[in-house]
């Protein structure tokens, strides 16, 4: 059972969890303010990053979201039982709950990102219509699998924005 659990979290992950760690969002998510000092003889400008931190939690707070249902799915199996009839239900709706979480995270994230969430989101939104045609768990695995490769790299920059910029993982332990 554990190992099917595996398979449906890797499913909705697609590559998501597979990768960990990479660029830290602090540099991007700092907007600039100038300050001109003027003296008789000389003008000194200087840029300085000022954080934003309404902005900054706005994005964590989505990413939470991502990491929470992220989490949903990889012990769906556990709460629902392994009978296709009723977890694929289940799953569609946790699935459906996933690519709000996506899209509403690319509309407020930063630059870094944003093209991967996008990405991301719209892997998601393939692997809902491969799960509402998929027989059973295996046969929805095997048919994500391939969607699951084409998103790593974009899952490694997600998760690791969200492990610098707000402490956390967004899949368990990434």
């Amino acid at each position: 059972m554990l190992r099917r659990t595996a398979t449906l979290a890797l499913a909705f992950l697609a590559a998501l969890t597979l990768g960990a760690c990479g660029t830290t969002g602090a540099d991007e998510d700092a907007s600039d303010t100038t300050s001109t000092t003027t003296t008789e003889s000389t003008t000194t400008t200087t840029t300085e990053p000022t954080t934003t931190t309404e902005d900054t939690e706005e994005v964590c707070d989505s990413l939470q979201e991502i990491a929470d249902v992220i989490e949903e799915v990889g012990t769906a199996e556990d709460r629902y039982g392994p009978d296709w009839a009723d977890l694929q239900p289940e799953l569609i709706d946790i699935y459906e709950r996933g690519l709000e979480a996506y899209t509403t995270a690319a509309d407020v994230a930063p630059d870094e990102i944003q093209d991967d969430l996008a990405t991301i989101r719209d892997n998601v939104e393939e692997n809902i219509l491969i799960l509402q045609d998929s027989t059973s768990v295996a046969d929805f695995s095997s048919k994500v699998s391939v969607n699951a490769r084409a998103i790593q790299d974009e899952a490694t920059r997600v998760n690791d924005y969200a492990k610098d910029t707000c402490g956390f993982p967004t899949v368990p332990g990434g």
